[in-house]
């Protein structure tokens, strides 16, 4: 049983009823609930909740009578119920009130009385329908009828606790893939509960693409998989087309290859299916095919091409025809990621080659450029030999090469090889620090009759973390030998240092 409804009186403050030289009283009625007050010509309301009547003026109200009747509204049949009278200053019977013009006290010339129904019984929901949502990924959508207007509904889906409905008619929810029960209760506008409606059976099938190639691909032949719960088959589409079955249903998947596609963009589509249902919002990819290779072009730093100069430092700036990475290599060493802005440091003195290729978002290698010049002294060293009495001394200079990327804690080196090691020399490489191999670190090791070129790969199999420091000497008789110090740095590219160590001592000293 719902809370009866609060008594109201309706207090029109802002009509100000003068009544006529010839009349005392002027009657108000308003009603709580949901029903009919019927009395003088005038006064009659119809079945609207919670209104006033027209006022009622009497004439000649010489001891003159006016009786109002209250009828409850009548559908549904047997919900509402007439209470009582409020302001009434005479009931004749239960549904019945009258109003004298000299009938207690006369307010301003005006009365008020208040007709109260009650609701009693909650409503009855039926037609409950579901659909699936052709929007919403796993939607499904129910509505329903009533036999009385509703304030709300409460909802429970695979017997859940009941939570608000999205509507008062209607509700909307988004369910996992499979078979599922639905049902609801309304409440009416007194607030009065009704019962739960039988469970309503669906189910929602759904479609995952498993598979797929990249966002922007270089594929001109790109394989689909996807998978269902519940479907036994599939169906897709391929850019504008319709849907067709597709792919054999292997496990819960199945694949589809598409062949011979044009660079541009593209879209696939892809709903499982069983019998007559169908996954509503289909799995939709789209992507671009990309098979033309970037063009990457060197801009005017670095040196000339065919420059013959004494600078052992270079800054590269390049540029690419789209959006992308680069890969550099000096001297042959092999390709590695680079950036523009790239500098070279500690070139020997010899011919130098460097070379840059464009990388796309699909994977497309461009063609390199190159640049070539030759490095022939170094400044505030020169090329002279350093002189001890009458013998001329030949001075060792080597190049220490590298491509690396550097993280804040650890550098990975690709490569990292001493270039220009002239013949019969010795080759000796110890390094310090946390991140050295085991098997290297301190003792090093030496490579006698070195000439040309000298890997060490063995040094860089695992990322250095920053302190680590190789030390590179390449000696000969008699030779004034190079001594290069490799240091790896927190977030920066490692840093060469550059020392020379005299015939008959030990302890390097500024070149």
């Amino acid at each position: 049983m719902a809370t009866p409804l609060k008594v109201f009186v309706a207090l029109l403050a802002s009509l100000a009823f003068a009544a006529p030289a010839s009349a005392n009283t002027v009657v108000i009625v308003s009603q709580a609930g949901s029903g009919s007050v019927v009395g003088a010509p005038g006064c009659t309301r119809a079945d609207v909740p919670n209104s006033l009547v027209a006022p009622c003026f009497g004439t000649n109200l010489v001891n003159q009578t006016i009786t109002f009747t209250a009828n409850p509204q009548g559908s549904p049949v047997g919900h509402w119920k007439f209470i009582g009278w409020a302001g009434c200053p005479s009931v004749i019977s239960i549904n019945q009130c009258q109003v004298t013009d000299n009938a207690g006290p006369i307010f301003a010339g005006q009365r008020e009385i208040t007709a109260i129904f009650q609701d009693s019984l909650g409503p009855t929901l039926n037609s409950v329908s579901f659909a699936r949502s052709t929007t919403t990924d796993r939607g499904a959508t129910f509505s329903w009828g009533s036999n009385e207007p509703l304030s709300s509904a409460r909802c429970s889906i695979d017997n859940a606790p009941e939570t608000p409905c999205t509507g008062a008619t209607s509700h909307t929810a988004v369910v996992s893939e499979g078979q599922h029960t639905f049902k609801v209760l309304g409440l009416d506008r007194s607030g009065n509960p009704g019962s739960f409606t039988g469970n309503v059976d669906f189910r929602i099938l759904d479609t995952t693409l498993v598979s797929t190639p990249a966002s922007v691909s270089n594929d001109k032949n790109p394989t689909f998989v996807f998978s269902t719960g519940l479907g036994t088959e599939f169906e897709c589409a391929v850019e504008a087309a319709g849907f067709s079955a597709c792919g054999t249903k292997v496990g819960d998947r199945a694949s589809l290859q598409l062949s011979n596609l044009a660079d541009g963009k593209h879209r696939f589509r892809v709903r499982a299916k069983d019998v007559s249902a169908v996954d509503a919002v289909p799995a939709d990819f789209s992507w671009v095919v990309d098979t033309v290779a970037p063009t990457a072009t060197l801009g005017a730093s670095g040196p000339g091409e065919g420059a013959l100069q004494a600078i052992n430092r270079e800054t590269f700036v390049f540029s690419s025809s789209e959006e992308g990475t680069f890969e550099c290599q000096l001297d042959g060493a092999g390709f590695a990621p680079c950036a523009s802005g790239i500098t070279l440091e500690g070139l020997s003195a010899t011919a130098h080659r460097f070379e840059v290729r464009a990388v796309d978002a699909a994977g497309n290698i461009g063609s390199a450029v190159a640049r070539n010049w030759v490095v022939f002294a170094f400044p505030n060293s020169g090329p002279a030999p350093i002189q001890q009495g009458s013998t001329n001394t030949e001075q060792i200079v080597v190049t220490l090469a590298f491509f690396a990327t550097a993280k804040k804690k650890t550098t990975k080196f690709t490569t990292l090889q001493v270039k220009n090691v002239p013949l019969n020399s010795t080759v000796k490489v110890t390094c310090a620090g946390k991140g050295c191999p085991s098997g290297l670190k301190g003792k090093g090791f030496t490579k006698t009759k070195a000439f040309g070129t000298v890997s060490l790969a063995k040094f860089i199999k695992k990322s250095l973390r920053a302190g680590d420091k190789i030390t590179v000497t390449v000696s000969k008789p008699n030779a004034i030998a190079a001594v290069k110090v490799l240091t790896v740095r927190a977030s920066k590219k490692p840093l060469i240092a550059t020392k020379c160590v005299p015939p008959g001592t030990a302890k390097p000293v500024a070149c």
